[in-house]
């Protein structure tokens, strides 16, 4: 049922969560480097000096006279300062990277030269960490420092039930490469245990060299859940793929940090999850109960994210989609953990600019309260709503259509035979606001609000 323009105008709601309105547009500042250490294992060179001998000037009886060398011995001093020059400047001539204090307790540490065989596949550094410790975590440091990692559940008994195992695998052309490269194995502080790829900050030595790094649950005999307290990587230049961990692995928090490199994952369920990168894309599915935060820049965002919450909960769970220059194109599911599987509150903002932005949302639980800010500029905004939603809505644009479309036919979602209510009190060309509600008085119009804004092109929102 449509009501008439003269509808009485609904209540202002209060969105909770964090306000969406001081997100900042632009790229984060990445999580702060996970540094690499030198307690017990690090080592010290001594350097000697060696002093030359000392000539002594002849004195002529009357005449001070500086001695000239002999021809031959002057052309063969040059020549030995020349050589030292070039051997001090000689390319390739840089030492294995070692740990630094802040790195922590080093536990172990593998020359990446061990590793070298016959082809340009390097034998394999495995390190096992223990799955109760507070967090996990892998980082690589310098300007060799890039490749690959991959997240997978494996079945094989050479992994404890109690460990993650760690693999990395170098793949080079050259071995002066590997030569300057430590794998190390840290505990940062108590609790928190690590791999980190030690490479130099600067090399002069030309040539392909990446890291392949697998880490692997061990899954749980019968069908059990793995939960994994925290996990988190600081790996620039490294690509992210997180297999099938459905019904395998769970993460209490991870944190996935890249860039110019994706992030893929095929199922990831988390409590919070944090997944960041730039310059490239960032897709998969995602599960989360308590906030997932996707970001990247220059690329596309294409997701299918379910959160779920519970009404117990006191807070909201939320979503962020952040990118700009760069499209949103995603599905987002609204689950309740509620014994009815009904209520539950989502906080949603997804913003980019100068790329379309296309939300679908075709299930929400009956009685949620949803906040969704979908934001872009120069590119359309469009968002599909599941009829279970109830609030108030807001279309926005400039120097473009702005529509709002409600189904008056829609299927009462709580199988109550209720009538789908609709009311666009406020309409003008570039903005459309109003309210939707399965109650004939709209008193349930209250629980929701939902803006979607663009400039320049369309706006559009289908209830």
């Amino acid at each position: 049922m449509i009501l008439p323009d003269d509808t009485p105008e609904s209540p202002t709601k209060s969105r909770a969560g964090p306000p969406s309105e001081a997100v900042d547009e632009d790229f984060i500042a990445p999580p702060p480097a996970y540094p690499g250490n030198g307690n017990g294992l690090s080592r010290h060179y001594d350097v000697e000096s060696q002093a030359g001998p000392s000539s002594e000037p002849l004195l002529q009886p009357q005449h001070h006279v500086e001695q000239v060398e002999p021809a031959p011995q002057r052309f063969f001093k040059a020549l030995g300062i020349a050589v030292l020059i070039w051997l001090v400047g000689k390319k390739g001539a840089i030492p294995r990277v070692l740990p630094v204090p802040q790195d922590g307790t080093v536990e172990l540490c593998v020359p990446a030269s061990s590793l070298t065989e016959g082809g340009h596949i390097g034998q394999t550094a495995s390190f096992q960490l223990p799955l109760s410790a507070d967090l996990l975590y892998i980082f690589g440091r310098g300007a060799l420092s890039r490749g690959s990692i991959t997240f997978t559940a494996t079945t094989s008994h050479s992994i404890p039930r109690n460990k993650a195992q760690v693999n990395i695998t170098p793949i080079y052309e050259s071995s002066a490469l590997l030569s300057m490269v430590n794998f190390c194995h840290f505990e940062r502080v108590p609790g928190e245990i690590g791999v980190g790829i030690l490479t130099p900050k600067h090399v002069s030595v030309e040539g392909v060299l990446e890291f392949a790094i697998d880490v692997q649950f061990p899954v749980i005999p019968g069908g059990g859940l793995l939960q994994v307290k925290a996990f988190e990587t600081d790996l620039p230049m490294f690509s992210h793929h997180v297999k099938r961990l459905e019904k395998k692995v769970r993460f209490e928090s991870i944190s996935l940090f890249s860039r110019n490199m994706p992030i893929q994952s095929d199922y990831l369920s988390a409590d919070e999850a944090n997944i960041v990168t730039s310059n490239a894309k960032l897709s998969g599915t995602y599960h989360a109960s308590r906030g997932l935060f996707l970001k990247t820049s220059n690329a596309d965002i294409s997701t299918e994210v379910t959160l779920y919450h519970d009404n117990s909960a006191p807070a909201y769970t939320n979503l962020t989609f952040l990118n700009s220059n760069g499209a949103i194109d995603s599905q987002v599911n609204l689950r309740s953990t509620s014994m009815a599987a009904t209520g539950g509150s989502y906080d949603v903002l997804a913003h980019t600019a100068n790329a379309h932005l296309d939300l679908r949302m075709p299930i929400q639980a009956v009685g949620s309260t949803l906040a969704l800010d979908a934001r872009t500029s120069n590119a359309p905004a469009t968002v599909h709503l599941s009829p279970a939603y109830e609030g108030t809505c807001l279309a926005e644009t400039t120097l473009a259509a702005a529509e709002v479309e409600c189904n008056p036919n829609s299927r009462d979602p709580a199988g109550l035979g209720r009538t789908r209510v609709c009311a666009l009190p406020r309409q003008s060309a570039q903005r459309v606001e109003g309210w939707a509600s399965w109650d004939m008085l709209g008193k349930h119009h209250g629980l929701g609000e939902v803006s979607v804004v663009t400039s320049n092109t369309p706006a559009r929102l289908y209830l």
